[in-house]
């Protein structure tokens, strides 16, 4: 009876939260040839380049991400310059870089029109992140310290027990984006963390097609504490094998969902 309620309340914040980034921010430090540079993870990637131009990739960027504008829908440059109160110049800048991050489509003689998803490029994506963390692994067991680790693994027990509780799928996510941060800071390597950057946008629109399964959040959480062990114990081949499977059972989770919305839908 508990674990029915708990699942009725886990899915009805999955409805409020479904493809909405946090809010958080986590600060971290990568290593960067002796020297520290900030870095932050917030709860949409920001853009350097003019304020409009910003802005406007920012709001569409979340739209996309979030559902509101569908696969394949068309963006009207004309509509968007009246929507903005600019003129088409910064709209046609911000539609290239909406196109460089994933989410635009822009073709020759065609309006441009929002990235359609598909299998395809589910498991693309999902690919390129376990070939990702195979490498990450490596690199954290090669370069982080022992005290390094030692904070890591709590931070995964403390995601743990959170998840075990299920109180509020809002502090999950935002625990689980910690921890993803707090690992990639630790791999050394920053041509590897301005990967993983500019995969971001993809990863937070995928994100709507990962439904919350109770177990599988409480797999994933067992798991990482097995992988922040395996990096204490500098065991990268388990660490990576680790990662991996979590990997492979969410690109397996998303993919059966945005199956699921199309049969339903026809689009999503």
């Amino acid at each position: 009876m508990r674990e029915n309620h708990a699942s009725r309340k886990i899915h009805e914040q999955a409805a409020a939260l479904r493809g909405k980034p946090t809010a958080h921010a986590v600060q971290y430090n990568a290593a960067n040839n002796g020297k520290q540079r900030n870095r932050s993870v917030p709860k949409q990637p920001r853009v350097a380049t003019a304020p409009i131009v910003g802005d406007i990739v920012e709001k569409i960027g979340l739209e996309i991400i979030e559902g509101r504008l569908s696969s394949g829908s068309d963006l009207n440059s004309v509509a968007l310059a009246k929507r903005f109160g600019t003129s088409r110049t910064p709209i046609r800048e911000a539609l290239m870089q909406l196109a460089e991050k994933g989410l635009v489509s822009i073709e020759p003689r065609r309006r441009p029109q929002v990235a359609r998803l598909s299998v395809k490029a589910i498991r693309e994506l999902y690919g390129i992140r376990r070939a990702l963390h195979a490498y990450l692994s490596q690199a954290i067991v090669q370069h982080a310290s022992d005290e390094e680790l030692r904070e890591l693994d709590a931070c995964a027990h403390r995601l743990a027990e959170e998840t075990r509780r299920l109180d509020d799928l809002h502090r999950v996510i935002v625990e689980t984006e910690k921890y993803m941060a707090a690992e990639l800071a630790l791999c050394g390597n920053d041509l590897l963390i301005d990967v993983f950057d500019a995969l971001a946008w993809r990863i937070q629109r995928m994100r709507r097609f990962s439904a919350v399964d109770i177990d599988l959040l409480r797999r994933l959480s067992t798991d990482r504490c097995r992988v922040t062990q395996a990096y204490r114990e500098r065991n990268a081949v388990l660490a990576a094998a680790l990662n991996d499977s979590m990997l492979a059972a969410v690109a397996q989770l998303a993919e059966a969902n945005f199956n699921a919305s199309m049969a339903k839908h026809g689009s999503v």
